[in-house]
């Protein structure tokens, strides 16, 4: 705590020192050709006022507090977001134009989100729905598109350096977190540095249990290594969920160059580096005499490295009126640490993809025509290894890679055309087609812990996609949105030539015939302005899901069964087996009762179904409803919110066991439950000088103990935090 009223006063002094009068900062404006067409799909925005109100631990917090999104956790550093019954590969996150989903993107629970630092974003938009005629493959229940702040010039020839930081400290995970931010612009040129820093102990869930589930939730054991050797000990505060902490930095560098009033480069570097990661969920699990399966299970260090240069250009030609190019290169590096509780045996496999991209997207106005179109060009090569050692002995070991140890790649091209027509002064015709190509390839070199039938798999798809939508304005403030589109996601590395043990005693093994998930989609979007008072929307949604991809129980060498790592395990694989109906609706409204008082509520249902020969069954990654309900006061100085988040049960009707949605972790461990819950939160800040606010929030004021749906972690109890917050 004395490091963080230090780092506070230091703070405090530096940003009166350098803070500018901001009217000398000259913000380049870059629209976003891509993510401004999204314009009939139902759209959240985050900006940057939002992003420092919400105060978020992470960029899971950040689309978590939204109250429109739900975010799934396995451990303490994590957050998988899950959009209109979708989630992990089967929706796209972008940053600054560049597809971060790769070729090794799982199928089940995906944490990569932490990987964006909230304090570097100048804006978020979660575009729900399908969206590739835009986006291309992956979008099928929808884009999360990351915008890092932008340098910013300034309007006179001299220097200027402007300053801003962030210092939080909270009280549930014993958070200590800073962050700093320095621009250096002057008349063409800038640069914006951005670093940050958090520490997160392990979490506190909330002291409440409900007494009708027993133990659940409670962390009463953990395992450490005393003498030599792995003993259970005795949790003395069992809602101390031991092996949740974490710690991370993330590095921002951007700089600016506007050639002329047409024309701007920027060069952008982002980096991201986390300490180990303890997999909660695994750690917390036992086997039938009641003692735990793991001694170590770990994510090691989740690396994220990315380098791009952007073009923009705003001069009217024949083909277009702007044209964006960013040229893009990834460097994404993880790893699974995992030994067995009393057993020498540590296994170690680590994943490096990298992604080299190209993106060119030109718009073009003409008459009442808004043409825009482009290509888009990725290739992910991905090396996997794996070692074995005996961390008692010494001894080296053989054991098989995650993916085929031969390397892998995964080729795409791509070209959309998209034209919104304004037909009347308040109706819009919009139509879009895009065409993609993919191309796998995957090599299987060492067979010795597994008999591939395969020495590599070769694989191709092509994908038409289309878009058609009308919007219509009356003049009583009412609009309505229609649209119908079809998505894809090609197959990718983790879905095609995983060797993978999921859970002890069930191997997945290769499918190298797997085909395309598709959907067919419609939407509408129901929206009336209440004057100049607020807004109420709602949007009905469907999605027809055909080949989607799920496990399925299947031979080798006509048998079902094989010894993997001297374990009899049953045979899966990946197919695609599914036909699936979802549907839901989601309203939203706000209302301004006054110019210092607003009201907000949003509330998300979905249905999902398996359809079957004879019966329709549940689909996996289903949320139950969810939504949020806001007060917030601002005036002058002082800005509060006192909020409820809440979710319904996901009841055992409603669970698909054995999938993703994690009936173990539920509080019905073998039918699979999860308590519907709700909690109460307030949130204020205030102006102590022109550069320097004071933020502090209470969280889950109850203490509720909870956890969100397919979670094998509990959420967090009562929360405290204090943050300062100065700088442009």
């Amino acid at each position: 705590m004395k490091k963080i009223i230090i780092l506070t006063i230091s703070i405090t002094y530096i940003i009166n020192i350098f803070a500018q009068n901001q009217d000398t900062l000259k913000e380049v404006t870059i629209s976003v050709l891509r993510r401004d067409a999204a314009t009939n799909t139902e759209t959240v925005t985050i900006n940057r006022e939002n992003i420092k109100s919400s105060n978020p631990q992470t960029a899971a917090h950040l689309l978590e507090n939204t109250g429109q999104v739900l975010i799934q956790r396995s451990q303490g550093g994590g957050g998988s977001p899950i959009l209109r019954g979708f989630e992990a590969n089967k929706v796209l996150m972008v940053v600054d134009g560049i597809r971060m989903n790769n070729a090794i993107y799982r199928g089940g629970h995906l944490q990569n989100v932490i990987t964006l630092d909230p304090n570097m974003l100048e804006r978020v938009d979660v575009l729900f729905g399908a969206n590739s005629l835009m986006y291309g493959s992956d979008a099928l229940g929808g884009v999360m598109y990351f915008q890092t702040r932008k340098p910013q010039l300034v309007s006179d020839g001299n220097l200027h350096i402007n300053i801003g930081a962030m210092s939080r400290f909270a009280t549930v995970n014993r958070e200590k977190s800073a962050s700093l931010t320095l621009n250096m612009g002057i008349k063409r040129f800038a640069s914006l540095t951005n670093f940050s820093y958090g520490n997160f102990g392990d979490l506190r869930s909330g002291k409440n249990y409900d007494a009708e589930y027993g133990d659940w939730g409670k962390r009463n054991f953990y395992v450490e290594r005393i003498n030599n050797k792995d003993s259970i000990v005795k949790n003395a505060t069992p809602n101390l969920q031991i092996g949740t902490g974490y710690k991370q930095y993330d590095w921002l560098q951007k700089i600016l160059f506007q050639q002329n009033e047409h024309t701007t480069h920027l060069i952008n570097f982002q980096l991201s580096n986390s300490s180990d990661i303890p997999r909660y969920d695994r750690l917390t699990e036992t086997d039938s005499k009641g003692k735990p399966k793991q001694g170590e299970w770990y994510y090691g260090p989740q690396k994220r490295t990315l380098m791009a240069y952007h073009f923009d250009n705003y001069r009217n030609t024949v083909f277009s009126d702007k044209i964006q190019i960013v040229a893009a290169f990834q460097d994404i590096e993880e790893s699974r640490n995992t030994r067995a509780f009393a057993k020498g045996g540590k296994t170690q496999r680590v994943e490096n993809v990298k992604v080299m991209s190209l993106n060119a997207d030109l718009k073009k106005e003409f008459g009442k025509n808004s043409l825009q179109y482009g290509v888009e060009i990725t290739h992910n090569d991905v090396v996997s290894r794996a070692t074995l050692g005996n961390i008692d002995s010494g001894t080296k070991g053989h054991v098989s890679t995650r993916y085929p140890d031969g390397g892998s790649q995964m080729f795409t091209m791509a070209a959309y055309l998209s034209d919104k027509v304004k037909i009347r002064e308040n109706s819009i015709f919009t139509t879009g087609v895009r065409y993609n190509f993919t191309q796998l390839n995957a090599i299987f070199i060492d067979k010795a812990i597994f008999p591939s039938p395969f020495d590599n798999i070769a694989q191709q798809h092509n994908a038409l996609v289309g878009n058609i939508a009308f919007q219509q304005k009356t003049d009583n403030g009412f609009i309505v949105t229609a649209s119908l589109s079809n998505a894809y996601r090609a197959p990718n590395i983790d879905d095609v030539a995983k060797v993978f043990e999921s859970t002890a005693g069930r191997l997945i093994i290769p499918n190298a015939n797997l085909k395309a998930e598709k959907t067919y989609n419609a939407e509408l979007i129901l929206q009336q302005k209440l004057g100049e008072k607020g807004v109420i929307q709602a949007v009905p949604f469907f999605t027809r899901y055909f080949d989607a991809l799920s496990l399925a129980a299947t031979t080798f060498d006509g048998k079902d069964t094989i010894i993997y790592d001297k374990v009899k395990s049953a045979i899966f694989t990946t197919v695609n087996n599914d036909k699936a109906n979802v549907y839901g609706i989601s309203v939203s409204g706000q209302y301004k009762f006054n110019s210092s008082v607003t009201l907000s509520a949003y509330y998300t249902f979905t249905k999902g179904r398996v359809i079957g020969e004879k019966a329709n069954t549940p689909l996996d990654h289903i949320p139950p409803i969810f939504g949020k309900i806001s007060l917030t006061y601002k005036k002058e100085k002082l800005e509060t919110s006192l909020y409820t988040m809440f979710n319904g049960a996901k009841k055992t009707a409603d669970y698909r066991l054995g999938t993703e949605d994690n009936e173990l972790y539920s509080a019905d461990p073998v039918n699979g439950f999860m308590p519907a819950w709700a909690t109460l939160n307030l949130r204020g800040s205030y102006q102590l000088k022109e550069y320097l606010a004071l933020q502090i929030g209470l969280e889950n004021i109850f203490d509720t103990h909870y956890r969100v749906f397919a979670s094998g972690v509990s959420a967090a109890g009562r929360n405290l935090s204090v943050t300062l917050r100065g700088g442009f």
